[in-house]
């Protein structure tokens, strides 16, 4: 089966950073958005075992919901996405990361978009300063002379992410956001330490406030109706049951956030439209084909040649038919943190973030469709991480066509 799911926000929430802050040290703190897979998956098999009643013996709840860094066979889960209900209707309008390929800034409603583009003249070559002997194997992607310097930040609709990838120039209006979605918004919450007190201890009092701890949090507070969108697959076994997905709540992040499930409202037609490769409708068939591949979640390989080798694994190809010709990413994400289950902490480990949006080249020599192999197998996938991690949403992308200069179908 395959479950929409909607988490909507009961409380301002705030998801931190891998490991907590320095006591005395750090003194602030901005709640990443969206929140973590690691959070988001957690409070899907919380939910779970909750309304089934069941969180001991670990043996037993490991065999419902798999280990902490492992999900049961045939598992997948995707999001988190941010999402709200229309107004005056029972849609869903879901948000998706800009991809880095967008060049900004674009802050000014209406801007033309700016698509970033291998150097396809001497003057661009000689605007990128490109090496074509670098050693990274990576050609540089930009658009010289166009007053677009980095990759747009920020977040937009399914729907004008539906009209970019189908070629149109403007994104639609209240539709893009450089930081937030227009439905979330930063909360500032101011807290002190206190200190928690010991019974020999008949001096201090418990409650009282210990010095130098106060600090100031960036927390995240949704509107109403709005929240989070995902995706759960798989087969559940006794007593767990699909209806947890859709109500009851959890804690969610850290501070005592508090998160209900609802039923969704329906998926946005959109995403559907993107899902379903509505935008690759114009990849034309031959012999090589060049294409986006966008990420819509963290993602992370070792080397040029290891994400070679993914490509060419999930589309079903031999390495040498996949060149990767650029990379466009926004700043590396760290991802770690503490696992309550074992009590020890996980490595942070970079990850590439969303937004991150590789130009590759496909080559065949034996007929195979190319459009049909990215339409099925590359587009809507979770491919491109390790694959321990990939069922529970990392490594999420959408592929799309790669656009020349002047806006035509690169092949």
């Amino acid at each position: 089966m395959n479950t929409p799911i909607f988490l909507r926000p009961v409380t301002r929430l705030y998801f931190g950073r891998p490991g907590a802050l320095p006591a005395g040290e750090a003194h602030t703190g901005d709640s990443w958005f969206p929140p973590p897979i690691s959070a988001f998956q957690g409070m899907i098999r919380t939910r779970l075992l909750d309304e089934a009643g069941i969180f001991s013996p670990r043996q037993r709840v490991a065999k419902l919901v798999g280990a902490p860094d492992e999900l049961p066979q045939g598992w997948q889960l995707m999001g988190p996405f941010p999402g709200r209900r229309r107004q005056g209707t029972q849609k869903m309008q879901m948000w998706l990361p800009a991809p880095a390929m967008l060049l900004g800034p674009i802050k000014e409603p209406g801007c033309a978009l700016v698509r970033a583009h291998l150097p396809e003249s001497g003057a661009d070559r000689n605007s990128l300063l490109m090496d074509q002997g670098a050693e990274s194997g990576l050609e540089l992607l930009g658009a010289p002379g166009q007053d677009r310097e980095k990759p747009a930040s920020g977040w937009l609709s399914c729907r004008s992410m539906v009209a970019l990838l189908c070629g149109a120039k403007q994104l639609q209006p209240g539709e893009y956001c450089h930081d937030l979605p227009p439905f979330v918004c930063r909360e500032t919450h101011t807290g002190l330490a206190r200190e928690k007190g010991d019974k020999k201890d008949q001096v201090r009092l418990p409650g009282r406030a210990k010095e130098g701890m106060l600090y100031t949090l960036s927390m995240l507070r949704f509107a109403p109706d709005s929240g989070l969108c995902g995706w759960f697959s798989g087969n559940l076994a006794s007593p767990l049951s699909a209806k947890a997905l859709h109500r009851g709540t959890v804690v969610a992040g850290k501070k005592g956030g508090v998160i209900g499930f609802a039923r969704a409202a329906g998926v946005d037609p959109h995403w559907q439209d993107l899902a379903g490769g509505k935008h690759l409708d114009g990849l034309a068939a031959g012999e090589s084909l060049r294409i986006w591949l966008i990420l819509l979640t963290p993602g992370r390989w070792h080397n040029l040649a290891g994400l070679a080798a993914m490509v060419a694994e999930a589309a079903g190809l031999d390495s040498g038919q996949v060149r990767v010709r650029g990379c466009l990413c926004p700043p590396l994400v760290y991802l770690g943190g503490f696992s309550m289950a074992s009590g020890r902490a996980r490595p942070a480990r970079a990850w590439y973030g969303a937004g991150t949006s590789l130009l590759i080249d496909l080559h065949t020599d034996s007929g195979q469709d190319l459009p049909t192999i990215v339409r099925k197998k590359l587009n809507n996938q979770c491919l491109l991480a390790p694959p321990a991690q990939r069922p529970f949403g990392y490594g999420h992308v959408l592929a799309a066509p790669y656009q020349h200069k002047g806006g035509t179908d690169g092949n």
